[in-house]
């Protein structure tokens, strides 16, 4: 009768045993069938994430705003606006360097002539005495 009694336990156990593994069973055959349709639909969404237009459009987005953080259109503007100055100074440096070294009313040539007529000035002066002297003599 006792082992009838434990016979009946192991019994209950092993159908306890049984349906516990039955029911992981269960539950493994679902978690497969899950991970398989995970697996299937990735390169799809492997596909969907890798959209060329869109990384375009993200690292097009990214590169003008790290762009503008930059400063680089404010230096740009900096420097446009400083090469205008520049232009316009070497401008301005070009036409008074003409007026100073004009062949004909340049300060270069005004020198030359005051030079000219302080050398001259002399020899006429002497040339003059010397023709006062002859017409003395004479």
């Amino acid at each position: 009768m006792e082992i009838a009694e434990e016979r009946k336990r192991f019994q209950e156990m092993l159908d306890l045993h049984q349906q516990y593994s039955d029911e992981a069973q269960q539950k493994m055959f679902g978690y497969v069938y899950k991970l398989e349709s995970r697996i299937a639909r990735l390169p799809e969404k492997i596909e969907s994430g890798l959209d060329a237009e869109k990384i375009a459009r993200l690292l097009s987005e990214s590169l003008r705003q790290n762009f503008l953080e930059s400063g680089l259109p404010n230096a740009a503007r900096c420097l446009r606006g400083t090469s205008a100055e520049m232009t316009r100074a070497q401008k301005e440096l070009s036409a008074v360097l003409g007026n100073l070294s004009g062949a004909k009313g340049g300060v270069v040539a005004q020198i030359e002539s005051a030079n000219n007529r302080l050398t001259q000035s002399p020899e006429k002066r002497e040339n003059a005495l010397d023709a006062l002297l002859h017409q003395l003599n004479t």
